[in-house]
């Protein structure tokens, strides 16, 4: 069946999620960069976030306290604010000449992603988001992939035959999943793969798109 709707993951496809490029910003021992990403990336408090239970300051005001106020210095710097996203993850180099390409082509382009609340403030603030046709961010929906749940709720809410949908996302699991849901899908990863790539794999997919 024709491909009519391109899917896109946010993080490491649009946008780059640099865990290590983000607390090298801090003087920071290694020791203190694990205990932080033990303590609030890798924490099941951030999943909680991206499934809308609340914003991240709120979440994790236990955590902080176990933590060295300097570790607290960096989490206020970095992860409370309700611009995290928009300040320190930035564009996929060449990302919206694909997005804009594909519109022109016909297509009509929808974000699903696993993301918190801060999604509804990042959606104002970048211009790549403007040629969107529907977003599903995990925290509307209390969802996260690879449940094969949010695929379906997704189809759901714009109206969409999986069929007719090509998925891009950087995580094997989240594809499995969405190909497994009827969607066809390929992984990408804008932190280790040129936007060349990405050009070639929607290709490969049919996808009419130049080089």
């Amino acid at each position: 069946m024709e491909i009519k709707n391109i899917v896109f993951d946010f993080g490491n496809v649009i946008m780059k999620y640099d865990v290590d490029g983000m607390l090298d910003r801090f003087s920071l021992t290694d020791s203190e960069k694990a205990l932080f990403r033990e303590s609030i990336f890798d924490s099941p408090l951030w999943a909680d976030g991206d499934k809308g239970f609340g914003f991240r300051d709120v979440l994790f005001y236990d955590t902080l306290k176990t933590l060295p106020e300097k570790l607290r210095e960096v989490f206020y710097s970095l992860v409370a604010g309700y611009d995290f996203e928009y300040r320190f993850m930035p564009y996929n180099d060449g990302i919206e000449k694909v997005i804009e390409e594909l519109k022109k082509n016909g297509y009509k382009i929808y974000l699903l992603s696993n993301i918190g609340l801060n999604f509804h403030f990042l959606v104002r603030l970048h211009p790549v988001f403007y040629g969107f046709d529907g977003f599903f961010p995990s925290c509307d929906y209390g969802l996260l992939k690879p449940d094969k749940e949010i695929y379906n709720t997704f189809f759901r809410r714009f109206s969409l035959d999986p069929a007719e949908c090509l998925f891009v996302d950087d995580s094997i699991d989240n594809v499995n999943a969405s190909n497994e849901s009827g969607m066809r899908a390929f992984t990408y990863n804008a932190m280790n793969e040129d936007i060349r790539v990405l050009r070639e794999r929607l290709r490969e997919n049919g996808i009419k798109i130049g080089d």
